[in-house]
C-alpha cells in the first residue's frame, strides 16, 4: 500500500459521517435513524484508489447527548478505528424539520453546518404518494462547503447477516473549496437507512474539479447491537 492511498485513507476516516437520528419522534423517521439504548455499528470500509484498494474496520457508537443552541438536546455519534477518535457528529431528529446534522469535529476542526437536513418528514410523505421529495441545500458556517441534499426513493439491498432490506437512499452530493475560494473537491454521498437499523451501506465517490476520480469507497455493516 502507497503512502498516497494511507494519506487518503486518514483524510477519508475524518470525512465519514455515520447519520442517524434520535429517538425523540416516534413512526417513520424515528424507524430510519434508530439510537435509543447503546447502540454500536461495526462497518467494513473498502477505500479504492487507483488501482489500489484496502479495506480496513471502524466502529460508530452513541456516545452521549448534548445541547446545541438553537436545536436543543442532540446525539452525539462517535467513530473510531483501533481505538482511535475519527470524528464526532451531532444530529437532531425534529419531528417537523427532519433529521438535522448540525455540526461535526475531527482532530483538525470544528465544522458548523446551514439548512443541513437529511430527511424530513415531507419526504417519507412524498415517496408515499409517488412523487419526488424536494432537495434541499446546506451549506458549512464558513462557506467553504456546500451542497445538495435529496431522497432519492427506496432500493432493496442484501446483506449477509441481514438478508434482504428495504432501504431509503439519500444522495448528498458537495464542493469543497478550502485553497483560496477555489473548489478542490467533488463528492458524492449515496446512503442507504435500513429500518430499525440505521446506515447500512455508503458508497462515496471524491473527484477533481475537473471531473477526475480521486478515491472510490463502499461503508458495508458488518455487525449492529442495540
Amino acid at each position: 500500500m502507497s503512502r498516497s492511498v494511507v494519506a487518503w485513507t486518514c483524510a477519508l476516516l475524518l470525512l465519514l459521517a455515520p447519520l442517524a437520528g434520535a429517538q425523540e419522534s416516534k413512526g417513520d423517521l424515528a424507524e430510519l435513524f434508530p439510537l435509543d439504548g447503546e447502540r454500536r455499528w461495526i462497518y467494513l470500509l473498502t477505500i479504492t484508489v487507483g488501482e489500489q484498494s484496502k479495506t480496513i474496520e471502524y466502529v460508530t457508537k452513541v456516545a452521549r447527548r448534548e445541547k446545541v443552541e438553537g436545536l436543543g438536546e442532540c446525539a452525539v455519534l462517535e467513530s473510531r478505528s483501533n481505538s482511535r477518535l475519527l470524528n464526532s457528529e451531532w444530529y437532531r431528529l425534529d419531528p417537523e424539520r427532519g433529521l438535522i446534522n448540525p455540526k461535526r469535529q475531527d482532530d483538525q476542526a470544528m465544522a458548523t453546518f446551514r439548512g443541513r437536513i437529511l430527511v424530513r418528514a415531507t419526504d417519507l410523505t412524498a415517496l408515499a404518494k409517488g412523487k419526488k421529495p424536494i432537495p434541499r441545500d446546506w451549506s458549512s458556517a464558513s462557506a467553504k462547503a456546500k451542497g445538495t441534499l435529496r431522497v432519492a426513493g427506496r432500493e432493496a439491498i442484501r446483506l449477509r447477516k441481514y438478508g434482504r432490506l428495504e432501504c431509503l437512499v439519500v444522495v448528498d452530493e458537495g464542493t469543497y473549496s478550502f485553497k483560496e475560494g477555489k473548489v478542490v473537491r467533488k463528492q458524492e454521498r449515496r446512503l442507504y437507512f435500513a429500518p430499525g437499523i440505521g446506515l447500512v451501506k455508503e458508497v462515496m465517490t471524491i473527484k477533481k474539479p475537473d471531473g477526475a476520480t480521486v478515491m472510490k469507497t463502499e461503508a458495508v455493516l458488518k455487525h449492529h447491537e442495540a
